[in-house]
């Protein structure tokens, strides 16, 4: 999703906005993540200005469709997800200076170039909100478990890495 805000353009009393991708952008969102099917995402964002910082906030609605780690069976999932992210200016005078943080730093954003890819920071909001393992029922991993001999699920018990070497195998 390409939403670029622009700080100069920014008002004192903030801006409140809300965004949901095109069909082109769902299609990207699918292929950038995995997903058997475009998703569908909303966000309610606002942006407001804090001394020199900006922060915007708000949340995220989707529904994505993965595949099953172990099955390939597609697993729905409801995401509602808070955003909340402040972004600070780089120093001036070097760019490339270190900067320590503290603690407190560590969910700053460097805000450099005078803007927010607002889409850019939805995406990957969406992307960590993901299930990383998704599992269908135990009916479809059951099934894909049918199509696996014995053997080759005793040598995986015995050894994760075997199915690594297998696909590998398999390949040259």
């Amino acid at each position: 999703m390409t939403t670029v805000l622009k700080l100069d353009e920014l008002s004192p009393a903030g801006l409140a906005l809300t965004l949901v991708p095109t069909p082109d952008e769902q299609a990207a969102l699918a292929e950038r993540f995995g997903l058997l099917e475009p998703p569908e995402l909303h966000a309610e964002l606002t942006v407001r200005t804090e001394g020199e910082d900006v922060r915007v906030f708000g949340r995220l609605r989707a529904h994505a469709v993965q595949a099953c780690v172990l099955s390939g069976a597609p697993v729905p999932e409801d995401i509602e997800e808070a955003i909340d992210t402040l972004y600070r200016r780089l120093p001036a005078n070097d760019p490339h200076a270190e900067i320590e943080l503290s603690e407190d730093d560590l969910d700053i954003e460097p805000l450099a170039g005078g803007q927010i890819d607002l889409g850019e920071l939805v995406a990957q909001c969406f992307g960590v909100a993901l299930n990383p393992y998704p599992h269908a029922s135990g009916d479809a991993v059951a099934e894909a478990r049918r199509f696996v001999s014995d053997e080759e699920a005793e040598a995986i018990r015995r050894n994760p890495f075997a199915v690594l070497k297998q696909a590998h195998d398999l390949g040259e």
